[in-house]
């Protein structure tokens, strides 16, 4: 019988390959049992929901799975920054999730495709654009209007590819439903593989 030997390297890339293994396995069965828990479990408390577009990009990526919990602004307030889900306001059947990036009272104001805050150009670092041309009015030259009590200016992180407040107005402070929280899962969308380094990521 003919045998091969093998180096002490050779055995330890296997253990760990195969350790590695074992842990994704693990990670996709506590990422499928956290979402029969939120989906079915606490669905005043918590909801998930799937990312189909790359308008919040390249925070929240399409093929994301998220978590969007409902509890705090019972009692709070939402915050600049805050990423939340609310109804569509052209369509109410439809959910958004977006960036909170005025509160009543805020003067807002793009220039050029800069963003101001009451007369402060702000430094995104959330925030991209991808396409270089100025040529949109609405998109890349708004305002500046000052945002009416009891609504919020929401936007989208993917600059020129969103819409967002700058094309359907401000949101009523009550339509906000929760704020999105961790991503459990995330799936590339064109090879369906698994984007690992994502998964268990705070969103903010």
């Amino acid at each position: 019988m003919k045998i091969e030997s093998i180096t002490l390297t050779a055995v330890l890339k296997t253990i760990v390959a195969r350790c590695l293994a074992i842990i994704l396995c693990v990670i996709a069965f506590i990422s499928l049992i956290i979402t029969i828990v939120f989906m079915y479990g606490m669905p005043d408390m918590y909801e998930p929901f799937r990312i189909p577009s790359n308008s919040m990009a390249p925070t929240l990526l399409r093929g994301d799975h998220l978590i969007v919990e409902k509890l705090t602004y019972m009692f709070s307030s939402p915050s600049h920054g805050d990423i939340v889900i609310f109804p569509f306001p052209e369509d109410r059947s439809k959910k958004f999730i977006q960036r909170i990036i005025g509160l009543e009272g805020d003067i807002v104001e793009f220039r050029d495709k800069v963003f101001f805050l009451n007369g402060n150009m702000q430094l995104e670092q959330y925030a991209i654009n991808t396409d270089s041309a100025i040529d949109m009015p609405m998109r890349d030259n708004f305002g500046p209007i000052t945002i009416p009590e009891g609504k919020l200016f929401v936007l989208g992180d993917n600059r020129d590819e969103s819409y967002d407040s700058r094309f359907f107005g401000c949101i009523p402070r009550e339509s906000v439903e929760g704020k999105v929280r961790i991503l459990y899962l995330s799936l590339d969308t064109v090879d369906h593989s698994v984007r690992w380094n994502r998964i268990g990521n705070l969103v903010k």
